[in-house]
């Protein structure tokens, strides 16, 4: 029976995913910035402020201060995972608010071990995070303190995809 289904797969021409991706591994990725109509080029983040593959967690990536920065510039940042597979759009780390501390919040959806998309948007840290951590407020909101760190939270969700071919093969065999 294990040739039958074996020969049934061969003639449906069913190929076996194979996962990029499993549990915890990294996934490269890189930043950029934009101020005053200038880009910076891609740069490459280290192990501990990258993605690990279907782990909800949070970092806080250090920014180093452009050598052309002005005070009134504003700020902006794109990531690129998995080698520009997967981009974000430009997004605002505004710091209009002396109060707000701006995270970007990075919702990647996987699934059989591959990205499928990423979603990026800029949102408010929350009030309980900014009081336990009182110096990072200080230090965002201080234009003399250099780099700066900008808080990244990255949250998997996964999408199954049901495979009709596969699952009548198996059905019937």
């Amino acid at each position: 029976s294990v040739y039958l289904l074996a020969a049934l797969l061969a003639a449906t021409g069913f190929e076996l995913a194979t996962a990029d991706y499993h549990h915890g591994d990294l996934v490269p990725t890189a930043r950029r910035a934009q101020f005053h109509g200038q880009r910076t080029h891609w740069h490459d983040l280290t192990a501990r402020h990258c993605p690990k593959f279907g782990e909800d967690h949070a970092v806080a990536v250090p920014i180093p201060k452009p050598t052309s920065w002005r005070e009134d510039d504003e700020y902006k940042i794109s990531l690129s995972f998995e080698g520009d597979r997967h981009l974000t759009g430009w997004l605002l780390r505004g710091d209009e608010d002396p109060g707000v501390v701006p995270m970007l919040d990075i919702e990647i959806t996987h699934g059989r071990g591959e990205i499928r998309a990423v979603k990026a948007d800029t949102v408010a840290v929350g009030r309980k995070y900014l009081k336990t951590h009182r110096s990072l407020v200080e230090e965002f909101h201080n234009h003399t303190v250099w780099p700066k760190h900008l808080l990244v939270r990255y949250r998997w969700t996964e999408k199954t995809d049901v495979d009709a071919k596969f699952s009548s093969t198996v059905l019937l065999g």
